[in-house]
C-alpha cells in the first residue's frame, strides 16, 4: 500500500499511518510545499467510495467558505 518517506504528487512525504476506516486510510504527512505537517485521506479504489468522497468535500468546502473566524 504505501511506506514510510514514499512520496505522493511529488509534493507530501509519509510520515506514519493515523487510522482507518471504511473508506480507506488516513495518513500522516509532511506537505513540502508548505513545510508542515498535516493528515491526508486515501480513498479505496471503488465507486461507491468515490462518491461518497465527493459528498464529503463538497461539506468540507461549504464548511471553509461560510467559517467567519477562519
Amino acid at each position: 500500500m504505501y511506506q514510510i518517506k514514499d512520496h505522493i504528487g511529488y509534493r507530501y512525504e509519509i510520515v506514519g499511518a493515523l487510522g482507518k476506516g471504511s473508506f480507506g486510510s488516513v495518513i500522516k504527512v509532511f506537505d513540502h510545499k508548505r513545510n508542515e505537517e498535516a493528515a491526508l485521506k486515501i480513498i479505496r479504489s471503488k465507486k461507491k467510495f468515490f462518491n461518497q468522497a465527493l459528498v464529503e468535500l463538497k461539506i468540507l468546502k461549504y464548511i471553509k467558505d461560510n467559517d467567519e473566524n477562519n
